[in-house]
């Protein structure tokens, strides 16, 4: 018998993209020290009787434009105020890592999106 639950979704670029431990290391240095949260949720909602039942990631391309990965690490919230701080510096940076990577003014990449889906087992 299913009593509840809930799902928690998310995206993310994969590692196959060769930029993208360059972008994480600015990225990062950008970000402010607090530790990272549990976006998953696990943990509390463990605690109000809530567990994983099952995982489902898809992998896809995405083309972004030339400054796209720039807009995407304002969505970063340990991070967007102090990239808007030094948004013209980061920019360039940003355009730096990916210049090898462009096909014109368009970078391709390889995305995931998950979904975590949670219920509540009753007797």
């Amino acid at each position: 018998n299913l009593g509840g639950g809930g799902v928690i979704c998310g995206a993310s670029f994969t590692s196959a993209n060769p930029w993208l431990a360059a972008f994480t290391e600015l990225r990062e240095a950008y970000s402010h020290p607090e530790p990272r949260k549990d976006y998953t949720g696990e943990q509390k909602l463990s605690e109000i009787g809530l567990f994983l039942n099952e995982r489902v990631v898809a992998t896809y391309d995405v083309t972004l434009s030339e400054n796209g990965l720039t807009k995407h690490a304002l969505s970063y919230g340990r991070s967007a105020d102090l990239i808007r701080a030094d948004f013209d510096k980061f920019s360039l940076r940003v355009a730096d890592i990916v210049a090898p990577y462009l096909n014109g003014k368009q970078l391709r990449a390889k995305a995931r999106s998950w979904a975590l889906i949670y219920k509540r087992l009753e007797p």
